[in-house]
């Protein structure tokens, strides 16, 4: 596995990850109208502008990816940290944490979002 910065291009298959990712979280909600499953592409190729996106590719195909945002203070705002079902318990998530941790040492905190019955 990969673990490389990604780029507008990636967009498309990132969203589709995300959407894979976040099913069972609408299903969890019985609401299939969370922002993400609903944002489009161009909203997704917009949050290139304020977010760094990384993403874990293993034999060419992206299976997880995550966005973080620097923000005054020395905070790192993460968010969307995704992985297709079919790769989860598997770490990949746990090794992007990682690899966020160590491409921004030094910060006064790390705030990841989650749902509240994630």
């Amino acid at each position: 596995m990969l673990i490389l910065k990604a780029n507008p291009e990636d967009a498309t298959e990132i969203l589709s990850v995300q959407r894979k990712a976040f099913h069972s979280e609408a299903e969890l909600h019985h609401n299939f109208t969370i922002p993400p499953m609903v944002q489009t592409l161009e909203s997704l190729i917009a949050d290139f502008q304020a977010f760094e996106f990384y993403k874990a590719v293993i034999q060419g195909e992206i299976v997880a990816s995550v966005k973080v945002c620097q923000r005054a203070g020395l905070a790192l705002v993460i968010g969307r940290l995704i992985v297709l079902p079919q790769f989860q318990r598997r770490g990949i998530g746990r090794k992007l944490m990682l690899h966020i941790e160590q491409e921004y040492p030094g910060m006064n905190s790390y705030e990841l979002f989650t749902a509240e019955k994630s």
